[in-house]
């Protein structure tokens, strides 16, 4: 999972971001989730690791890898289980 902190003049591309992570990241380095954060603050790590990627528990928004599409997609319930369950492979 990668964390980004927009601009409050700019908004969420999920295309762009996928083309420049393809482009300048080898595929292991490549993050599934992206966590936006509204302001930068201090990140504590367990508080992360607690709540993984569960979008019930995180209330920032967050977005999945979707190949298929070429682009990162907020991640729903419904895309959560079907992550959890194996039913889409990461």
């Amino acid at each position: 999972m990668a964390a980004i902190v927009l601009k409050h003049y700019h908004a969420f591309n999920g295309e762009r971001l996928y083309q420049h992570v393809e482009e300048f990241l080898p595929s292991y380095a490549q993050p599934h989730f992206v966590r936006v954060m509204v302001r930068q603050s201090f990140i504590r790590k367990c508080i992360w690791q607690i709540s993984g990627f569960n979008p019930e528990i995180i209330s920032e928004p967050l977005y999945f890898m979707y190949e298929p599409s070429r682009s990162y997609i907020p991640l729903t319930r419904v895309l959560y289980q079907k992550v959890v369950s194996g039913e889409i492979y990461l």
